[in-house]
């Protein structure tokens, strides 16, 4: 409708700022680290989004591998859908307040190049991303936002990508 929605800040911006320099995606996949990322969310809650992005900028396959987490690719998206529900249910029980929230999962880029400037092929651009936006669409996100790309060859991989395993 025509109704203007707030949107949550920059998640890598505010764990720099609290001293968090590793790979943020591997915060998602501790059980401590997750409760700070909930409550990051919490924060801009508070503060009145009313679109919380999950913390799956870098939770791709491709990324993920580079930072060794490959094998936690699947939970650590799922981990960060749930922090914001987490979140959104501590606002909630906080606040009385049931006004709309909506999820916005977070797909970033890859971290390799496409091809004629890289190695990676659009189709296994593609293969990825659909992989992360499905976890993220069946962990219950309202919403997928694709941002950050530098490439138009990797956002519209990314775009491709959600529409093969959406309804939208």
């Amino acid at each position: 409708e025509s109704r203007i929605l707030l949107s949550d800040g920059a998640m890598g911006t505010t764990l720099q700022e609290l001293g968090y320099t590793s790979c943020p995606d591997f915060l998602n996949l501790n059980k401590d680290d997750l409760k700070t990322i909930s409550g990051i969310h919490l924060k801009y809650l508070h503060a009145g989004s009313e679109i919380i992005q999950t913390n799956t900028f870098g939770s791709n396959p491709i990324k993920l591998q580079s930072c060794g987490l490959a094998a936690s690719f699947e939970q650590a998206n799922i981990n960060a859908v749930n922090a914001v529900k987490e979140a959104i249910n501590n606002y909630r029980s906080q606040t009385g307040s049931n006004r709309e929230i909506f999820i916005a999962g977070n797909l970033g880029p890859l971290g390799k190049l496409l091809e004629p400037y890289g190695n990676l092929k659009f189709e296994d651009a593609v293969d990825a991303f659909s992989k992360q936006a499905r976890i993220l669409i069946d962990s219950g996100v309202d919403l997928i936002l694709i941002e950050t790309m530098i490439d138009l060859k990797e956002a519209l991989a990314a775009v491709e990508a959600v529409r093969k395993v959406s309804d939208a």
